[in-house]
């Protein structure tokens, strides 16, 4: 389980900035202040030999550490404006490119032997990449894109670099999934990527749960944004769409399960009665955190999810998710039940810390604060997990206090195209009624979508 300040990371829309903001706050200096001291030693951690090895043991291990790392020279420039950051996060990915190796189609990635649970057993040793490492790179490549782009001296200096990373996103990182089959395009009800081909049978090409789909979605709007290439921002649509579609409804607030089948590749190999995959409620506090972002970071680009749907959410996490105590929470899963076997974690989206005052203050004041402090010496929650605190409070909240959508344009250019305007029109929908009710078998599940053609 990742820590809860950690999560507030996933909430954060992209800086335009040089112009830091200012903390006053002397608890928060001191927090700032051990973050930047962790961030000086990313340099050291991030050396060619350790990208090699851990790609190579652990190739997920990127998604979840290793650009977790990279990140933080990125957020230091955003909270402190000093340039000198900016040199560390291109100096610190010069790296991890060391670590790039290539598929037999010329893709590169990050290759390396999958977590046991997903190892081929026929192939145990095969080195493999895995998709939410991808996207995850994308997002921080983007948003270093992004970045630089709001300041021409600095879009100058870091020109090789930016045509550089986007050669490696668009070419590689992203283009290899769509040419593994991992896409799939659902029509109106959106659409899904699937795991790697060659994997267990039992995991190979599976949908991806809706935590991970988060992952790929803010990665696509992050590329989209610094590209303006349309296709990224569709595919983004439609996985928002999609986890639309797998929305209940209960006493007005939004619950979903972890994950849901999407189509025939879904279904156990060794039982056609049976899906690959559990279907239950979210079982980890991350994993609702991040799922819901999904929809956060749509609504922020003016798309897929409206303010009505925002309450729905703030509804879940406020009346369902969280007693609303402050120094002795109580959690539940998303539908409001608890269990003791199924459920890990605390059930606190930061994400939603600019729509409701209660979530900002439970995740950046009082005992979340005092946490900050008191771990401001410590690698990883002084310096990952301060990473997200800081930033969602000095940056991420302040853009989007009251419910702003800070990207709204990107939808609004979208719109101002007669032809997406009308394919994005083909898709809304509102979630009436109990809402999604999930096949708990592959019988249950009408009109069940084929494995798409090979291309």
């Amino acid at each position: 389980m990742r820590p809860l300040a950690l999560l507030l990371a996933f909430s954060l829309p992209a800086l335009h900035a040089y112009d830091a903001p200012k903390i006053d706050d002397e608890k928060d200096r001191q927090v700032l202040a051990g973050f930047l001291q962790h961030t000086a030693k990313v340099t050291e951690t991030l050396t060619p030999e350790y990208a090699k090895t851990q790609a190579a043991k652990d190739s997920e291990s990127y998604c979840w550490i290793v650009l977790k790392h990279q990140k933080m020279p990125l957020t230091a420039y955003h909270l402190t404006g000093d340039a000198k950051y900016l040199d560390q996060f291109v100096a610190c990915f010069a790296n991890l490119q060391t670590a790039l190796t290539q598929d037999a189609k010329g893709f590169k990635g990050w290759y390396g032997k999958p977590l046991p649970i997903f190892q081929n057993p026929d192939q145990p040793d095969l080195a493999l990449d895995v998709i939410i490492t991808s996207f995850s790179a994308v997002k921080v490549l983007s948003e270093f894109i992004e970045t630089i782009d709001a300041e021409p001296a600095l879009k100058e200096k870091f020109a090789k670099e930016r045509a550089a990373y986007l050669d490696l996103m668009e070419n590689h990182l992203v283009k290899k999934w769509e040419a593994r089959g991992s896409y799939v395009d659902l029509g109106a009800t959106g659409a899904i990527y699937r795991g790697n081909p060659e994997l267990r049978a039992t995991k190979a090409l599976l949908t991806q749960p809706h935590n991970k789909h988060e992952i790929i979605t803010a990665g696509l709007l992050a590329l989209h944004r610094v590209t303006g290439n349309a296709e990224y921002l569709k595919k983004a649509i439609k996985l928002g769409v999609r986890f639309k579609h797998c929305l209940s409804i209960k006493d007005g607030a939004y619950a979903w399960n972890y994950w849901d089948p999407a189509g025939a590749w879904d279904i156990d190999t060794a039982d056609a009665a049976k899906w690959k995959h559990w279907i239950g409620v979210e079982h980890k506090g991350g994993y609702y955190s991040a799922s819901l972002t999904l929809a956060v970071l749509l609504h922020h680009h003016g798309l897929v999810f409206d303010a009505e749907d925002m309450k729905r959410f703030v509804k879940t996490q406020t009346e369902k998710a969280w007693n609303g105590d402050f120094e002795n929470p109580k959690w539940a899963r998303c539908d409001g039940t608890t269990s003791e076997k199924y459920m890990q974690g605390a059930y606190m989206c930061g994400s939603l810390a600019p729509f409701d005052d209660r979530i900002a203050k439970f995740c950046f004041e009082g005992a979340r604060q005092e946490e900050r402090v008191k771990n401001a010496n410590h690698g990883w929650q002084g310096g990952i997990v301060a990473s997200g605190y800081l930033e969602g409070k000095y940056v991420g909240r302040p853009k989007a206090l009251g419910g702003k959508q800070v990207h709204k344009e990107v939808g609004e250019r979208f719109r101002a195209n007669s032809e997406h305007a009308a394919w994005l029109k083909d898709l809304e929908f509102n979630v009436e009624g109990a809402g999604y009710v999930p096949p708990k078998t592959p019988p249950e599940f009408k009109n069940l979508p084929a494995e798409p053609a090979a291309k």
